[in-house]
C-alpha cells in the first residue's frame, strides 16, 4: 500500500492478517472515541468564531463533516486497510491538516487556536512520539495555508467571551475522556501481564506452580536456611496407580486426577508455602517453618480430601498419593541433595505400601534413593 512508502514512520511489519493485522484494529478503535468526541466538542467552539465572523459556506460544510463524520470514516479507512496502523497513522496526519484550516479560517482567534493546535500535537506525540508530532507540523502548516487563503486572509486574534467559555468543554472533556481510554488501556495491559505472569508460573492442569517456579522457590528456601536456620520440609508426592488409571480410564480420568490432586495440596498449603507439580504425576511442596511432625498433618490432611473426593470421578478407585518428607539441614550442602532425599523417602514408601508417607532421616546420603542401602524404619500416615 502507498501509505507504506510514503510515511518511514508506519511499521514495517504489518502483515494483513494475524496477531500483528489484529493489534492495529485495535489500535485505530482506541483512537476512535477520543477522535470523534475531541472532535465534536472542539466544533462547538468553532461554530462560536464562525457566528462572530460569517465565513463562506465550505467552511460550514468541513466543520459539519468533522464533527459528525471523520471519525467514522477514519476508523472504516483504518478498517479496510491492508495497513491499518499505516492507515490510522495517515488519519492523524489529516486530523492536524484539518485543525489547520479551521485555525487559518477562524483567523488564528489565540483560544481556540491554542487549544486545538496544543490537543492534536500533544495526541499525535502520545501515539507516535516527537518524530510524529513534527511531522504533523507539515499539514497543519498546509491546512492554516488553505482555511487562510479560503477565508480571504483576515487576522482576529481576539478571543470573546463567549468564544472562551465554549472552548471550556473541549478543554474539560477531552482530557477526561483520554485519560479513561488511558486507564482501560493500562488496566488491559495489567491483566495481560497478570495472565502472562501465570502462564509462566503455573501449570495448567493442575492449577499450582509449574516446575521452573518451584526450582526458583527452593534455591530461595534454601538460601534463607543458610541464614536464619528455620525448618523447612520438602515433600514429594507421587499420585498411586497413576498408569493403570491411563490405561484402564483413560487420559481424561487421569487429567482429572491431575487436578484433584492439585486442588487438595493447593487447598491445604499455608499462605507463602509452595506447591507445584514436578512432572507426570509427581508433585512438590515446600513447607516453611515447619518440621517433620507439621509435614505429617499436613499429608493427613490431604490424605483425607483426596479419600473424599475418591467418588467425584465414576468409575475410577479411590485416589491416593504417597509422600516422601526430607527436612533441610546443615549437611545437605546442595538443594540437589534435599531433593534426592525426599526422592529417596518417596521410594521407599512406595515399594512397602501405596498411600503412605515417610520421612527421610537426619543427614540422609545423597545416594540414598537405592532401598537396599536404607534400613532406617519409616514413618507412615
Amino acid at each position: 500500500m502507498a501509505f507504506k512508502s510514503r510515511f518511514a514512520l508506519f511499521h514495517p511489519a504489518e502483515e494483513v492478517s494475524g496477531p500483528s493485522y489484529a493489534g492495529a484494529l485495535r489500535f485505530a478503535q482506541h483512537l476512535r472515541i477520543p477522535r470523534g468526541v475531541g472532535f465534536f466538542v472542539g466544533t462547538l467552539a468553532l461554530i462560536v468564531v464562525l457566528l462572530e465572523m460569517s465565513p463562506p459556506t465550505w467552511v460550514w460544510a468541513s466543520a459539519a463533516f468533522t464533527a459528525l463524520l471523520w471519525a467514522h470514516v477514519a476508523y472504516w479507512l483504518a478498517a479496510h486497510s491492508r495497513h491499518p496502523f499505516a492507515a490510522e497513522h495517515f488519519n492523524l496526519m489529516i486530523d492536524g491538516l484539518q485543525v489547520g484550516v479551521y485555525v487559518g479560517a477562524m483567523g488564528f482567534n489565540i483560544m481556540p487556536s491554542t487549544v486545538f493546535l496544543t490537543i492534536i500535537l500533544t495526541n499525535n506525540v502520545c501515539v507516535g512520539g516527537g518524530r510524529l508530532g513534527l511531522m504533523t507540523l507539515v499539514p497543519m502548516a498546509l491546512g492554516i495555508l488553505v482555511g487562510g487563503a479560503g477565508t480571504g486572509w483576515h487576522f482576529s486574534p481576539t478571543s470573546s467571551l463567549a468564544v472562551q467559555l465554549a472552548c471550556l468543554p473541549l478543554m474539560v472533556v477531552y482530557p477526561l475522556v483520554v485519560g479513561y481510554i488511558i486507564y482501560r488501556l493500562a488496566e488491559t495491559n495489567r491483566q495481560s501481564r497478570e495472565k502472562m505472569r501465570r502462564l509462566s508460573e503455573y501449570d495448567d492442569l493442575s492449577g499450582v506452580h509449574n516446575r521452573r517456579f518451584f526450582e526458583a522457590c527452593i534455591a530461595t528456601s534454601f538460601e534463607r536456611f543458610q541464614r536464619d536456620h528455620q525448618p523447612v520440609c520438602l515433600l514429594l508426592c507421587d499420585v498411586d496407580h497413576f498408569k493403570q488409571i491411563n490405561d484402564v480410564h483413560g487420559h481424561t480420568a487421569g487429567d482429572a486426577v491431575i487436578r484433584r490432586v492439585g486442588q487438595a495440596l493447593a487447598s491445604e498449603i499455608r499462605r507463602g508455602d509452595i506447591a507445584a507439580r514436578y512432572g507426570g504425576d509427581e508433585f512438590v511442596v515446600l513447607l516453611h517453618a515447619t518440621g517433620s511432625d507439621g509435614a505429617l498433618l499436613f499429608v493427613e490432611r490431604v490424605q483425607h480430601v483426596l479419600q473424599q473426593a475418591g467418588g467425584e470421578y465414576a468409575g475410577l478407585p479411590p485416589i491416593s498419593a504417597s509422600f516422601g518428607v526430607a527436612v533441610l539441614d546443615a549437611s545437605m550442602q546442595e538443594t540437589k541433595r534435599w531433593v534426592q532425599a525426599a526422592d529417596a523417602a518417596l521410594y521407599r514408601v512406595k515399594q512397602r505400601q501405596r498411600g503412605g508417607v515417610e520421612v527421610a532421616p537426619a543427614s540422609a546420603p545423597a545416594a540414598s534413593a537405592c532401598p537396599q542401602t536404607q534400613a532406617q524404619p519409616r514413618l507412615q500416615h
